[in-house]
C-alpha cells in the first residue's frame, strides 16, 4: 500500500491520535500515534529522504540519526573531556516541542531545495497538514513560527556561533 501511494501519488493522511504520557518530572509529553497505513507511508518517505538529508549533518550531531545513540554522544563527551583532549565545555540544546511547533512553510521551503519529486513533496506536505486528533476528540493544528522558537532559545540560553562541534570537526 505504501508503495502504491508513492507511485500513484494518492494520499489520504489521517493525522495522528494524541496520547499524553507522563514524564518523570510530572509534566506530560504528547505522543502522536499514526494509523498503520500512514506509518507505512512514513517509513517509505524515511527511506527516500533520510540519505539525502543525512549528508548535511556534522559528525558530532547525534539527535535522531541512524546508527547514533545517546550513549555514543556521552562516550564522545567523555573522550573530549579527557586529559588528552582537555575540552572544558559541553553545549546541549533542545527546542521545546520543536516537532509540534515548527513552521511548516519554512520547513517545506528547505525540503524543496533538496527534493524535486512533486509526489514526495505532496506527501510531506499532506503529513504536515494532517493535524492531531486530540484525546478530547478535537483536531488540532499545532504550529509556531521558527522565529518564535528561536526567541525561546535566545531567552533561555547564551548561544555562541559555531560552538556545536569540537574545533577539529568544523
Amino acid at each position: 500500500m505504501a508503495l502504491t501511494v508513492m507511485v500513484t501519488g494518492l494520499s489520504a493522511t489521517s493525522g495522528v491520535r494524541e496520547k499524553m504520557i507522563p514524564k518523570t518530572n510530572g509534566k506530560l509529553r504528547r505522543l502522536g500515534i499514526p494509523t498503520a497505513a500512514d506509518r507505512a507511508v512514513q517509513a517509505v518517505l524515511k527511506l527516500v529522504l533520510e540519505p539525502i538529508f543525512e549528508a548535511d549533518f556534522k559528525p558530532c550531531s547525534y539527535g535522531f540519526r541512524p546508527r547514533r545513540r545517546a550513549e555514543d554522544a556521552i562516550a564522545e563527551i567523555h573522550f573530549l573531556g579527557s586529559p588528552a583532549r582537555n575540552y572544558e565545555w559541553v553545549f546541549e540544546a533542545d527546542i521545546k516541542a520543536c516537532f509540534d511547533e515548527i513552521d511548516h512553510t519554512a520547513l517545506m521551503e528547505r525540503v524543496r531545495r533538496r527534493i524535486g519529486d512533486k509526489r514526495v513533496l505532496h506527501l510531506v506536505k499532506a503529513f504536515l497538514r494532517a493535524g492531531i486528533l486530540g484525546e478530547d476528540g478535537l483536531v488540532v493544528l499545532a504550529r509556531r513560527s521558527v522565529l518564535d522558537a528561536v526567541r525561546e532559545i535566545a531567552d533561555s540560553a547564551l548561544v555562541t556561533a559555531d560552538s556545536s562541534c569540537p574545533v577539529g570537526e568544523r
